[in-house]
């Protein structure tokens, strides 16, 4: 009880978000119906957050749980444990999150506190997410100790950044387990990362109105952890989710000359590399004259971080990654030229644009576009390059344009300044030699279960982080019936020697194989070979 009331005033007084200025406060949740406090849980910060397994509202780090939806609404969550095989792993529990934004402009949210923990020593976070329908679409969201709810607009750009879940779970949602990594540069609104107050899951009406994702169901949450690995991509845009945020957290959109417009841009299920959506890039005639004035243009401009506004660049660091890479077709042979642009809002104190010129065809080809050749000209060794003045570390903007001066460069260049259109995906920075990890870790070894009585240690050898940077955990699992279920999960990759405790109590007498799963941050697995417990 005591625990209980500790979280009760917490959340009352201290914990608060704002919606375009209107104030809630977090309200505890109802021991009838939502996740309950049970006891005291010891605080062991590392890198799994919540596996939600205590039945409590107080997760691993030693900090508070709870939920709230927009008020004056009809909006509602509630959150419970489910076990068993409604549990991710068939064993332990889950998080079960179920939500109603059918009301206009509503939102409803569940937040775990960090309690102003650093995660700056870690890359990613990763979660896994099953939906009750499939197609559930929600945000999750980082808040930084400094945010302040009762701020006005513009006082909290660095403090609140998120991302959908689309942007890292290509075909979004489904009925089955799925893991989702998303690197930490993605919150691109957030700068220090020394200090974060919470995580938040927000489900919102306007969005699921925009894309069609269900108004009110019920997810599944599991395994919140952090990662050190360095995934070596950050998303700019995969279009999955149509709608005009992109996967940095800001807004995205068309811009052309007051009138007449040149162009314009819409999310197709037609055209896209591996999963629905792409951006279909369409532009007029952008045939200039030999007056400046009438300099004609059509862009998609894609906003990093994008403040309280979503419009306002975060101009943030990409030193880490080498190039930009996307997917690209045209609609016709005539148009074969797309410009790319990034702009650094902190260069001379001003926008100052840096050009790349990219041949495409009519058959999708990825195109990948190193940072250095991202010059004042336009082409590589002409011009000054983003990289000589050091200026991917303040990148605020990414932009495709179509415009008159392609028809007009030295040289006469036949750039094919035509109507027509330009199908892109698959939009992200990358580092030198990334590849998406499809390698599963190496196959865990001297699998053994010891000890007396019911309670068991479970333990084997297999690669450390430092032998395989790729590592994230190694789970242990056992045999009831034609189900394997978790006994438990070691997380600790800096050694080779990887053990739980398996409390056997409630088992009948009988032999149960057991499995070692060696896991790593992409969710590719190794089983060890089998080895029975026998029961008496």
């Amino acid at each position: 009880m005591k625990v209980k009331l500790i979280i009760l005033i917490s959340i009352a007084a201290v914990i608060m978000i704002r919606d375009n200025g209107h104030i809630s406060a977090y309200q505890p949740l109802a021991d009838a119906v939502a996740i309950k406090s049970e006891g005291t849980v010891s605080a062991t910060p590392g890198p799994m957050l919540d596996d939600f397994n205590s039945g409590s509202s107080v997760n691993l780090w030693g900090n508070i749980s709870g939920t709230l939806a927009k008020s004056d609404t009809t909006a509602s969550i509630v959150g419970s444990y489910v076990g068993d095989t409604a549990a991710y792993g068939n064993a332990g529990h889950s998080l079960q999150l179920t939500y109603d934004v059918n009301y206009t402009d509503s939102w409803a949210t569940y937040y775990t506190s960090l309690g102003g923990d650093s995660i700056s020593d870690y890359n990613y976070l990763s979660f896994w997410v099953k939906g009750l329908n499939g197609g559930e679409y929600f945000k999750i969201e980082l808040h930084h100790t400094n945010f302040d709810p009762t701020q006005s607009v513009g006082h909290n750009n660095d403090y609140n950044a998120s991302v959908y879940v689309t942007d890292y779970l290509d075909g979004g949602v489904a009925t089955a387990w799925r893991k989702v990594v998303i690197p930490l540069d993605a919150f691109a609104n957030i700068t220090d990362r020394s200090r974060i107050k919470e995580i938040a899951i927000t489900f919102e009406n306007t969005q699921a109105a925009l894309n069609g994702s269900p108004k009110n169901s019920t997810v599944y949450i599991d395994n919140i952890c952090f990662g050190k690995q360095f995934l070596g991509f950050v998303r700019i845009d995969h279009f999955g989710d149509k709608v005009s945020k992109n996967a940095l957290g800001g807004n995205c959109g068309g811009a052309s000359e007051t009138s007449p417009v040149h162009g314009s841009f819409s999310y197709t299920n037609s055209q896209y590399v591996d999963y629905a959506n792409g951006l279909d890039f369409h532009f007029q005639d952008c045939w200039d004259t030999d007056t400046p004035a009438d300099h004609r243009y059509y862009a998609y401009a894609s906003v990093v971080g994008g403040g309280d506004s979503g419009s306002t660049p975060q101009p943030r660091n990409f030193s880490a990654y080498s190039n930009i890479t996307f997917s690209c077709k045209s609609s016709s042979a005539n148009v074969r030229c797309l410009k790319m642009e990034l702009h650094c809002p902190t260069y001379l104190n001003n926008y100052f644009h840096f050009f790349k010129y990219t041949f495409t065809n009519t058959s999708w080809t990825k195109v990948t576009v190193p940072l250095s050749e991202f010059t004042t000209k336009g082409w590589a060794g002409q011009g000054t390059s983003i990289t000589a003045v050091n200026k991917t570390n303040s990148i605020g903007e990414i932009v495709f344009t179509r415009d008159g001066w392609m028809s007009r460069w030295p040289g006469d260049w036949d750039y094919g300044v035509f109507a027509g259109d330009f199908y892109i995906d698959e939009v992200q920075f990358e580092a030198d030699g990334y590849a998406p990890d499809t390698t599963a870790p190496a196959k865990p070894g001297n699998l053994a279960v010891s000890g007396s009585g019911n309670q068991l240690t479970v333990a084997c050898t297999a690669s450390s982080r430092i032998s395989d940077a790729t590592m994230e955990n190694v789970g242990f699992e056992y045999e009831d019936g034609a189900i394997w279920r978790a006994i438990g999960c070691d997380y600790n990759t800096a050694g080779n020697s990887y053990s739980t405790t398996w409390d056997v109590s409630g088992l009948s007498a009988g032999s149960y194989k057991v499995r070692a799963a060696a896991m790593d941050a992409a969710g590719n697995v190794t089983y060890s070979n089998n080895v029975v417990y026998k029961k008496s």
